[in-house]
């Protein structure tokens, strides 16, 4: 049973997708079988796997969660979850922000996400969402369906604010719909080891958080070979199997399988 992992900072510009992306290729490398679902209209994750016009799609996201709030029955999931590079995607496009305008008026409107993964959750080990930058409806929606988050946390000079936001969200949601959402951990990207501002933001972050949230080793660096891959619509590891950045997810993806291990679902031992 697939422990379902929104990946997420309310911060543009963390490198949600590409973690999302590298991340899940690693585990799938490892033997998990993984899934991966654009939670944002503007589709970066879908784009990044080489789909360059999410609109042509005959089923996204959007058009799921349209028939899901219209009590209809959802297709067929070989009809919509594209397999790339051994991780199955579930696509965004663009109409998923004409969806989200509609969900704000629907009643019970946070559970369905919940509704159109639930059924999934035994095809796979891991399920990750990858949400966009605003804390709206469809973000809500992806945290009621997660059993956890995973904080993926550029080390630039406001990435704290960010991750005390996400964790104040958090915290409103274990009170209000979600009591048993579990933070997975907090994983440094774009780290750059020969600047001290990457050092001194990773040691405030270990001294606010450390004794209370798992913050991985396994930091990602900041390196040309990740926007090349994304260029190329790969992940890095299939781009340039031997560079820093693979080898940096290969051990993320093994740190994480302990911390959260496949095949408990609701009950794996997330913080």
């Amino acid at each position: 049973m697939a422990q379902i992992v929104v990946c997420g900072l309310i911060k543009g510009g963390t490198g949600k997708s590409t973690v999302v992306r590298n991340l899940s290729f690693a585990l799938a490398q490892a033997g998990y079988r993984v899934c991966i679902v654009d939670d944002d209209a503007q589709a970066n994750l879908t784009i990044s796997c080489g789909i360059d016009n999410p609109a042509e799609l005959p089923i996204t996201m959007g058009q799921l969660m349209e028939l899901e709030m219209n009590g209809e029955e959802l297709p067929d999931p070989s009809q919509y979850i594209r397999p790339v590079n051994g991780v199955d995607l579930i696509p965004s496009s663009r109409y998923l922000s004409v969806i989200e305008n509609r969900m704000r008026m629907e009643l019970g409107c946070e559970s369905i996400l919940s509704s159109i993964l639930n059924p999934l959750r035994d095809r796979y080990d891991y399920i990750f969402i990858d949400i966009g930058p605003t804390e709206g409806i469809l973000t809500v929606n992806a945290l009621y369906a997660a059993d956890c988050i995973l904080i993926p946390m550029d080390l630039q000079i406001f990435a704290l604010a960010g991750v005390r936001e996400i964790l104040t969200t958090v915290t409103k949601l274990r009170r209000r719909i979600k009591p048993n959402l579990r933070v997975a951990g907090i994983v440094f990207n774009r780290y750059e080891s020969i600047t001290n501002l990457s050092e001194q933001i990773m040691e405030d972050t270990r001294d606010a958080y450390g004794a209370k949230i798992t913050i991985f080793r396994s930091a990602i660096p900041q390196t040309v070979d990740i926007g090349s891959a994304h260029y190329c619509s790969k992940p890095v590891a299939l781009y340039k199997p031997r560079c820093r950045a693979a080898k940096a997810f290969a051990d993320l993806a093994n740190e994480f399988a302990l911390e959260c291990p496949a095949h408990m679902g609701g009950e794996a031992s997330c913080h």
